[in-house]
């Protein structure tokens, strides 16, 4: 059984995204470079620019964009750091006019890093116009070198979507160990509160060695204590056999401007596209103790790629994270997400290993029109592929997969 490193420094800020992704100065310059590549089409967009700050303070605004604009700003910080603003907006295409909502994600007290490590920041958000949804997302990773001028990369990418975008789960028994139960739980998001309540819950019974099994959520529901309507914002799975291993997923940001619990198939569509997201679920040293973890999706699919650990890999848990699991938190009691603040627990887990036991996985689709009624065949051909993804991977000891 492997033990995990802490193979980056990363800087968590709390319910926001964090991304993997270095690159190193390619010229000795002042201010930002747009890098080769992106998209910007009439429905989504991905930029990606160098930010050079080594130099004057104040960098001349950086504006750029034909469907969509991004505007990149820096100013002087404290003690010598820069202060980095990013904007998006809609403005062309699917949905326009009227132009979007304005996304605005700030960066303040830049500075590079000791040598040998990577500070990763970021900021996710949707915003609701009319029945569309437009999501935007920045990040910034700030590479460690010899000398200046510091650099570092900033990503941006954004999506206009109508509301409800179907979303599939799937869990894969890769322990050896029998499941004997397994619960899906949808949570879903109250238009205009943004209270939180759960849905129907799905049942399965033992859930075999090597077995998977999976199925679609509904998008929205009618909250029964009161008739709301909420959309699909997160999900718990719950394992049962030698102790039960709880697991609620969520991609935290912004809704709207409050922090809370961004709409679950269409963030998986920001983040992976059509590519399904793989997370760990874990059990404890003795394989018999209750654990429940949260896992914030806008930090762990950044570094997804780079951190998916192998089948048994043990991790040593303080305060209830550790640093080669961006997203997680670990705890002895159930773990709920609060509106405005996060996610909260009264028991983290301190001081103990905890080991992968079994992979969850999720993929967002979004059928055209004219192939609404195919959907329910596409999403079992879906289903049967992450399957033999998942178990031709499960023996390696880093699974590999498509980013």
């Amino acid at each position: 059984m492997k033990t995990s490193r802490n193979r980056w420094k990363v800087l968590h800020a709390a319910a926001f995204v964090m991304v993997i992704s270095a690159v190193p100065p390619t010229a000795r310059a002042v201010g930002f470079v747009l890098n080769p590549g992106g998209t910007d089409n009439a429905a989504n967009f991905t930029r990606s620019h160098q930010y050079f700050f080594g130099g004057a303070m104040g960098v001349t605004p950086l504006v750029n964009g034909t469907n969509w604009r991004t505007t990149l700003t820096d100013a002087a910080g404290a003690g010598g750091a820069r202060n980095l603003t990013v904007g998006i907006q809609h403005i062309a295409g699917t949905g326009v006019p009227p132009a979007g909502p304005v996304f605005n994600f700030s960066f303040p007290g830049l500075k590079q890093p000791v040598i040998g490590a990577v500070d990763v920041l970021g900021r996710a958000e949707q915003l609701n116009h009319g029945a569309a949804v437009d999501f935007g997302r920045a990040t910034v990773s700030i590479r460690a070198g010899a000398e200046p001028p510091s650099a570092a990369t900033v990503i941006t990418s954004g999506q206009h979507l109508a509301a409800g975008t179907p979303f599939a789960w799937s869990l894969t028994n890769t322990g050896a160990v029998p499941l004997t139960a397994v619960a899906i739980t949808p949570s879903y998001r109250e238009a205009g509160t943004g209270n939180l309540f759960d849905g129907a819950v799905i049942t399965r019974a033992n859930l075999a060695a090597g077995r998977m099994d999976g199925g679609a959520l509904p998008a929205a529901a009618v909250n029964p204590a009161n008739g709301a309507l909420g959309r699909l914002s997160d999900y718990k799975v719950q394992a049962f056999g030698s102790g039960q291993s709880e697991t609620m997923l969520a991609f935290a940001g912004k809704v709207d401007g409050a922090i809370n619990e961004l709409d679950l198939g269409a963030a998986t569509m920001l983040f992976k596209g059509s590519d399904e997201f793989l997370v760990p679920m874990f059990s404890r040293t003795d394989n018999a103790s209750n654990l429940f973890v949260a896992v914030d999706l806008t930090q762990w699919l950044g570094a997804e790629g780079s951190l998916l650990p192998s089948m048994g890999e043990s991790f040593n848990i303080t305060g209830g994270t550790n640093p080669s699991l961006p997203g997680f938190l670990f705890s002895t009691s159930p773990i709920t997400f609060v509106p405005g603040t996060g996610f909260v627990t009264a028991n983290p887990l301190g001081g103990e290993n905890v080991h992968v036991r079994a992979m969850i996985d999720g993929v967002s689709v979004v059928p055209e029109p004219s192939t609404v009624p195919m959907f329910g065949a596409g999403l079992l051909v879906v289903m049967g592929l992450l399957r033999r993804v998942l178990l031709s991977s499960r023996d390696t000891s880093i699974i590999t997969r498509a980013c």
